[in-house]
């Protein structure tokens, strides 16, 4: 009794896959409507900027680091040789580094903080004493801010110094033995982080 009813489901399942198999296809149906663009993907907007020139800093008067030099952007661009603007809304990290050169031996407080669309950007401001005991020492400040931005915000890095004339965002040229290339006075990178 119980062989014949495996061989009776043995049998119906082979007429079954048997019709299954038998059963013809249908042409494909009409594609459906495209969906919306989805978020944007890859990297975001960036940007590689520099400075070729050497920029005197004035006793207690503020001065933008410049930027007159674009390695390559996308959606961040330099206005007016010191506004680091954007064309996209999102978080971005801004990294800088300038070489300072301090003319004179002694004491000077450098004072170096972030501005955006022209006001002061609140608690960005950071001091750099920068002691030298002979002339044209030179020294690197570099750091990072987070900043959120929209279409037509723009950031800038601003100094000032309590020396009189003595210091400036030094550029510097080709030099030799061993050969080696330019220094800019200011390196900017910008990089979309959401």
């Amino acid at each position: 009794m119980m062989s014949g009813l495996k061989a009776f489901r043995r049998s119906a399942i082979a007429v079954g896959l048997s019709k299954a198999l038998k059963t013809p296809i249908g042409p494909t149906g009409a594609t459906g409507p495209t969906g919306a663009t989805g978020a944007a993907g890859g990297f975001g907007a960036y940007g590689s900027f520099y400075d070729t020139s050497t920029v005197t800093l004035t006793q207690n008067q503020v001065t933008p680091v410049s930027l007159n030099s674009t390695d390559f952007a996308s959606g961040v661009s330099i206005v007016d040789g010191n506004k680091i603007t954007f064309s996209v809304s999102g978080k971005f990290n801004l990294a800088f580094s300038s070489q300072i050169e301090k003319g004179d031996s002694g004491t000077d407080y450098l004072s170096v903080w972030l501005t955006k669309d022209g006001a002061n950007v609140p608690w960005s401001n950071t001091d750099v004493i920068i002691t030298s005991s002979g002339t044209n020492s030179r020294h690197v400040v570099a750091w990072n801010f987070f900043v959120t931005a929209v279409p037509g915000s723009f950031f800038q890095i601003v100094m000032t110094t309590t020396s009189s004339g003595q210091m400036t965002i030094k550029s510097v040229g080709t030099q030799t033995s061993p050969t080696r290339p330019e220094t800019p006075s200011s390196i900017v990178t910008v990089n979309q982080v959401g």
